[in-house]
């Protein structure tokens, strides 16, 4: 799941969750090695006062890696319900509870014009060139955080 803008989202932006396993009232499935990368999640409680995490993963998540995204205005920022192996890096959280993992940050990434649906990054954004490499195309010094790279 890379480069999206994911916004105005009920409960949670991006959630796995193994409803096969959860249904039958056991332990089948797995969701591995998941990737996400590069999303801005924005917005992901509208409905629920304050719930909703930036993104949510199951027990059954096993060696996510989720690097590079800004997660605004949600409950939480990553709701871990028992996922094995995950990494996290890199991430730039905003009114979105405490920032978790190595090298992310809580802050305003001064988005364009959200409400127009703009979410490319201003000049000052402590967003631009403070991601880690995870192979997608980048401009500067390391890839930005979140969505829409600048300078390409």
């Amino acid at each position: 799941i890379y480069q999206n803008v994911v916004r105005d989202i009920n409960v949670g932006c991006i959630v796995l969750w193994d409803e096969i396993r959860e249904n039958r009232g056991g332990t089948d499935g797995t969701l591995t090695n998941v990737r996400i990368f590069n999303n801005v999640l924005y917005n992901c409680a509208r409905s629920r006062a304050g719930y909703g995490p930036g993104v949510g993963l199951d027990i059954s998540t096993v060696d996510a890696r989720i690097h590079n995204n800004i997660i605004a205005l949600a409950g939480e920022s990553i709701a871990d319900n028992g996922s094995t192996g995950t990494l996290l890096s890199h991430n730039l959280f905003f009114q979105a509870g405490d920032p978790v993992g190595e090298g992310s940050v809580n802050a305003d990434p001064l988005f364009a014009n959200p409400p127009e649906g703009d979410f490319s990054l201003q000049a000052g954004s402590p967003a631009i060139d403070a991601g880690t490499d995870v192979g997608l195309p980048f401009a500067g010094s390391a890839p930005d955080i979140g969505a829409i790279e600048s300078g390409l």
